[in-house]
Parts: structure tokens; C-alpha cells; sequence
């Protein structure tokens, strides 16, 4: 008989979690999740995310409360945590999903663990040996193309889920030293209109939830994905899996089949193809920090581009940016939608990033700890990747974007940017750079440049 104690922290789901088939006749266990006190400290966690968090494992006690199986809640240091849980019911095993940062593997440090691949597309024997682990991403793709195999989801069943019990389910309450969530934050309406139905509040990042949406947009919206990714903000213009990803209620091994079943039924195009694109570099920035686990928080990386920015640098360029108020339109309303939403497109993190290290010059570590703290979808391996990343800290070099030619490109009628940001303060066009109080208007030529790019268009 073994005796495990069955980490949950990234499995928030009963759909391929194989926590939860481990286990067999005669086996204990005892299911727990524990929310990490630094790790959503208000430093290192917004409110909002902090809500959405102790939304889902409360809502994952309960379904799992709903097969007679107690899920133990804790607040504090899982270094700490986890030992005492051992001591306390006699366990001799801690199984977990296997995490990319560093961060959380010492939480294993003296402890017997055993580490299931469980959020990656490629694990057990389709896993790719770092030490051989391409420098690109395109070399990577390539290497798995044309023909790539993913593993396949388990479909976890009732009947496995019939653990010998160590608690008692008698007084589920008893078993969560965590708050309550509060309330969410309402949206601005304006912004609730332009989102997916309930996007942030944690009752739409359920399982069930989130499995209903995305197979509504794979039928209704995935033939249209590779024309719309780009665009700044809308309800239906992206998959919307990156948070249900990050907080593990949604299998990426899952999303995957759906996709690939869509494929088979109806043929595979651009846009069904780019969304496993997609989250095929998520699975890159995986294996990547595994193999470069220090990397990706080091302002140079692995040396070999030299960065944009100075070392540390923070100060009042820094803290414009995190408020939306640097002067230009576009980046300022980028950053307020991820101020008032915990979101941001694909196409504004690049340009918002790109701006704090090379115009602003500051250290793109500072980036991407303030997205690490607003991010709903926050994803160690994904965020400091992608920043590492432009930043040239890892193998390609540094990648620097004009935002005022990206703002005419991707927001021409300045859409977007009015959205957020209402009627313009001066000048004769919604993007035009503005003078803040106390603070220099950006520079002249940046101005002269954009014309130029609206005359051309």
C-alpha cells in the first residue's frame, strides 16, 4: 500500500488529471492545495488575481466534495506546509505537477517527490531532452512538424476517483483555512461589452465553464483566428484560453484534441493551425526554462545579446508605464486596460514591453514582475519568457517595435485607444503624442515618423 499525498495546486480539474488516477485499491491519499503565501503576496499578486484564485480552489473543493473526496485547503510556505501534512497523516510520497520555475521545485527539497508532466503537451516519452532542446522556436516547430504527437488526455472517471479516505468529508468547511473570495470587481462596462461574458470573474474560469466557451469558439469563431489574433480587444477575436491554462481548470493536452477534432470533422486550415502554433510556443517557454531555469530572471539572460535598458533602473519612467502615462495614446491605453481588466493582448504586451526597455529604458525585469502581479493568465515560463525574450536575454536578439507605426497598423481609427482613454487631450488625431504635467512629451521626430507612416497608408 502506498501512501501519497496528492499536490493539486496546478490540476484545478477532474478532466486529465492524473493526481487523481493515481491511487488504487488499498492506497491512501490525501488531496490537498495549498496557495502560496509569497506567490500572491499584494507585491507579487493583484487583488483581482488573488480572488480569482481562491475562487477556483474553493469551487474545486467542492466538486471534488461532490465524489466524497476532501480536498484539504491551506494558506502559507509550501516548504513548510508540506512536511507537517506528511508528519500529521503518515504519508511517505508527494505527487505533483511537474512546474518549470525554480521557485517551486525547491519546494521539494528533503521531501520524496514524484513529478507528473501534466500541463505540457510533450511529456513522458514525448518529452524533448533539454540538453538537445533547439535554440528557436521554428527550429523547435520544425523539429516536431509535420506529424507531431501530443500526449493524449486522460478522461479521469467517478469510479477512480474512489480513494480511500483520510479525512472526513462530514464538514468540507473544516478543511479550508483560506477566505472566502470577495466579490469581484466589477469591469467598466464599456470593457464588459468588449470581453468574453463574465471574463474575469472566477465562476467563468471553472471547468465546465471553459470547456462550454472554447467549443462554442471553435465552432462559431476558429475559422476566422489568423485575420482577428491581432486585434487589441474584443470578445471573440482570440481563444481567451491563457487564463484557464495558467490556472490549471483547462488541459492544454484537451484544448489540443479539440482542435484537432475540429481539423479531422472539417479540414485544417490557417487559423486552426495558428492556434496550436500558439500554444505550441507556450509549450516551447516550458521546456526552455527547465533548461535555463535562472535565465529567465537574469537581466542578461544567457549573455549573449546585449539587453536594452539599465540594470535596475526604475523610478518615475517606471511607474508612468505601470499607470498608463507615458504620453503615448497607444501604450497608455494598453496599460490601462491591464490595469482595470488584469488583460492585455498579445499584440499590446510586445509594444507595451518593447517601449519600457527601449524608450523608456528600464530593465525588462521590472516589466515583468508588474505583469507577474496584474496578470489573470500570469504564467511563470510564458511572462518572463516572452520578456526575456524581446529583451534578447535568451538566444535571438533583442526585438524593438515602433508603437506609433504598430498603433496606426493595428488601431488606425483609434478605436481601441479611445476606448480606453476617451476623447483626446491635444492635438488633431487620437494617437498623437501628448505632453503629461512634469513629465517630457515624447520626442519630436517620434511624431514626424507617424505622420510620415499615416501618409503613406
Amino acid at each position: 500500500m502506498s501512501r501519497y499525498l496528492l499536490f493539486c495546486n496546478d490540476l484545478l480539474r477532474l478532466d486529465d488529471n492524473p493526481l487523481l488516477c493515481l491511487p488504487s485499491d488499498g492506497d491512501a491519499a490525501l488531496a490537498v492545495c495549498i496557495l502560496p503565501q509569497h506567490q500572491f503576496s499584494p507585491k507579487r499578486a493583484s487583488a483581482r488575481r488573488r480572488q480569482l484564485q481562491l475562487g477556483l480552489l474553493h469551487d474545486f473543493q467542492q466538486r471534488l466534495a461532490a465524489l466524497g473526496i476532501p480536498l484539504l485547503l491551506r494558506s502559507g510556505d509550501p516548504a513548510v506546509v508540506l512536511p507537517q501534512l506528511l508528519q500529521q497523516y503518515q504519508l511517505v510520497r508527494v505527487v505533483a505537477a511537474e512546474p518549470t520555475a525554480p521557485e517551486e521545485y525547491s519546494w521539494a527539497a528533503g521531501l520524496n517527490w514524484h513529478w507528473l508532466d501534466a500541463n505540457s503537451l510533450l511529456a513522458d516519452k514525448l518529452r524533448p531532452d533539454l540538453y538537445t532542446l533547439p535554440r528557436s522556436f521554428t527550429a523547435f516547430r520544425q523539429q516536431r512538424e509535420p506529424e507531431l504527437q501530443v500526449l493524449a488526455p486522460q478522461q479521469t472517471q467517478p469510479s477512480i476517483l474512489a480513494l480511500n479516505k483520510i479525512l472526513s468529508v462530514t464538514d468540507v468547511t473544516e478543511l479550508s483555512d483560506l477566505p472566502r473570495p470577495e466579490p469581484d470587481q466589477p469591469l467598466p462596462v464599456a470593457l464588459a461589452q468588449q470581453l468574453p461574458d463574465g471574463f474575469g470573474h472566477w465562476q467563468q474560469q471553472r471547468e465546465s465553464a471553459v470547456l462550454a466557451r472554447f467549443s462554442e469558439y471553435i465552432q462559431q469563431h476558429l475559422s476566422h483566428y489568423k485575420l482577428s489574433r491581432n486585434a487589441l480587444i474584443g470578445a471573440d477575436f482570440a481563444s481567451f484560453l491563457s487564463v484557464p491554462l495558467s490556472r490549471g481548470t483547462l488541459s492544454v493536452r484537451r484544448a489540443w484534441q479539440l482542435i484537432r477534432q475540429h481539423e479531422l470533422q472539417f479540414g485544417q486550415n490557417e487559423s486552426s493551425y495558428w492556434l496550436r502554433f500558439e500554444l505550441l510556443w507556450r509549450e516551447y517557454f516550458r521546456h526552455l526554462q527547465r533548461k535555463h531555469p535562472l535565465a529567465f530572471f537574469c537581466r542578461s539572460g544567457l549573455g549573449l545579446h546585449q539587453v536594452p535598458g539599465t540594470a535596475s533602473s526604475a523610478g518615475e519612467a517606471l511607474q508612468r508605464w505601470q499607470q498608463g502615462q507615458t504620453g503615448l495614446p497607444f501604450i497608455d491605453a494598453n496599460m490601462q486596460l491591464l490595469a482595470q481588466t488584469g488583460w492585455m493582448s498579445n499584440r499590446g504586451r510586445q509594444n507595451v514591453a518593447s517601449y519600457l526597455m527601449f524608450q523608456l529604458g528600464c530593465d525588462w525585469r521590472h516589466g515583468a514582475a508588474w505583469f507577474e502581479q496584474q496578470l489573470l493568465d500570469y504564467d511563470v515560463a510564458s511572462n518572463w519568457g516572452n520578456w526575456a525574450y524581446i529583451a534578447g536575454a535568451l538566444y535571438s536578439a533583442p526585438r524593438s517595435f515602433n508603437a506609433l507605426k504598430q498603433a496606426v497598423e493595428y488601431d488606425h481609427a483609434a478605436t481601441f485607444t479611445s476606448l480606453l482613454l476617451g476623447a483626446p487631450q491635444t492635438g488633431n488625431h487620437r494617437h498623437q503624442p501628448y505632453a503629461q504635467p512634469n513629465w517630457p512629451a515624447p520626442q519630436a521626430w517620434q511624431w514626424q515618423q507617424y505622420l510620415q507612416q499615416l501618409r503613406a497608408d
